[in-house]
């Protein structure tokens, strides 16, 4: 691994350790959501979601669609998850 693939690796693992990040991805990984459900279902502001979606959108770990004036995100690809999957799996093993 060169500095600059370190320094990507670094800035991805920093972007998703966070717990409303992580919350956020796995409620997207199945469907499509807007940014009140999500902030509903993770008991947290719309603001502050907004904000959590905005990081992950930058980071190109989620995407928007847009239909009318409904915005809704998703996750990019299935890499991210398959990532915390892969990290839960680890810290399970004893």
């Amino acid at each position: 691994m060169n500095l600059e693939e370190r320094d990507k690796v670094y800035n991805f693992l920093n972007l998703i350790a966070d717990k409303r990040r992580i919350d956020i991805i796995y409620l997207i990984m199945k469907k499509r959501l807007c940014v009140q459900d999500i902030a509903e279902i993770i008991n947290e502001t719309v603001a502050n979601t907004s904000y959590h979606l905005q990081q992950l959108k930058k980071g190109n770990i989620v995407k928007v669609e847009k239909e009318g004036k409904e915005v809704f995100y998703s996750l990019s690809d299935k890499h991210v998850y398959e990532i915390l999957e892969n990290v839960l799996e680890h810290i399970s093993h004893k």
